[in-house]
């Protein structure tokens, strides 16, 4: 964008429309979309400073939070021109705190998290111009939901501050407990596909990572399928999880930090060769192709 220093890509639609975050002065950033070759600043709201979008759906539908005049932070649905304002859940002001969407499926629903008082925040679900406070696991006191997918799923987060965090779906208002797998102690979903598949990562006790998929309520460590002599030391985080079932994500290759597709067998690769380093096949999930991070 015009005097932008540095932008941020957050999500992608199935007809290649962009949207993130662009810095357009010190200390402020401003939401936008790409579409066409354009870069659309999709502005704030009224007397606000800084926005983000976060995820767009494939109606062109944008999801993400900007500032209002009051300093608070609230999420938004940006469609057909418009920045709205969905507003937080009972509690959620400018001093306990504002809420921010983190999804959007494509019946427009939005899922995030809002203050609900000042030591507080619940995952937030968002449909037909109404906001559902989702809750929090049995004993917390804080959640966060980080995707929605095509059939209403959401996937998320809730903890006490010090304490593990664990995973949850929510579906159908029952929300379920995914647990912390293999003695970890703790458990950070990230991703959800519309075949209810969940991604995302452990830690454990010795500080590390481990990237993970749920299916059918197994729970697999993504470097259990790697087979001897791959090179990576260790697959860390899987990031997202698409309709194909492959992921993505990243972990440590030949002892440096690398992105990571790992694509079941038969799923199409829809990424060109010259980017992706082609491994071995694996076992369930049958190839990883492999790009440096930098």
């Amino acid at each position: 964008m015009p005097g932008g220093s540095e932008s941020n890509p957050t999500g992608i639609n199935i007809g290649g429309q962009v949207v993130g975050s662009d810095v357009v002065s010190p200390g402020v950033s401003r939401a936008f979309l790409y579409s066409g070759g354009t870069m659309v600043n999709l502005g704030t709201f009224l007397g606000g400073g800084s926005s983000l979008a976060t995820g767009i759906n494939d109606s062109g539908q944008v999801a993400g939070y900007a500032y209002t005049a009051t300093n608070e932070e609230n999420a938004f649905i940006y469609s057909n021109g418009t920045m709205k304002d969905i507003g937080t859940l009972p509690g959620g002001n400018s001093i306990s705190g504002g809420s921010g969407a983190s999804g959007i499926n494509d019946l427009g629903e939005v899922v995030g998290a809002s203050a609900t008082t000042v030591s507080a925040e619940h995952a937030f679900f968002y449909s037909n111009g109404a906001m559902t406070d989702i809750g929090t696991l049995p004993g917390d006191t804080l959640s966060k939901a980080v995707g929605i997918n095509g059939v209403s799923e959401v996937i998320g987060n809730s903890w006490n501050p010090g304490s593990p965090v664990r995973s949850f779906l929510y579906s159908d208002s029952n929300m379920l407990n995914l647990g912390i797998p293999f003695g970890g102690v703790d458990n950070i979903a990230t991703g959800i596909n519309n075949l209810g598949e969940v991604v995302g990562y452990y830690d454990t006790s010795g500080g590390e990572q481990h990237a993970y998929v749920e299916t059918n309520g197994q729970i697999v460590d993504l470097a259990s399928l790697l087979p001897a002599g791959s090179g990576w030391g260790l697959l860390e985080r899987a990031t997202a999880i698409n309709n194909f079932g492959q992921i993505v994500g990243f972990g440590l290759l030949n002892g440096q930090s690398a992105d990571f597709l790992m694509t079941p067998t038969g799923a199409p690769v829809p990424l060109p060769p010259a980017v992706w380093l082609f491994v071995s096949g694996l076992l369930g999930l049958a190839s990883i192709r492999c790009a440096r991070r930098g």
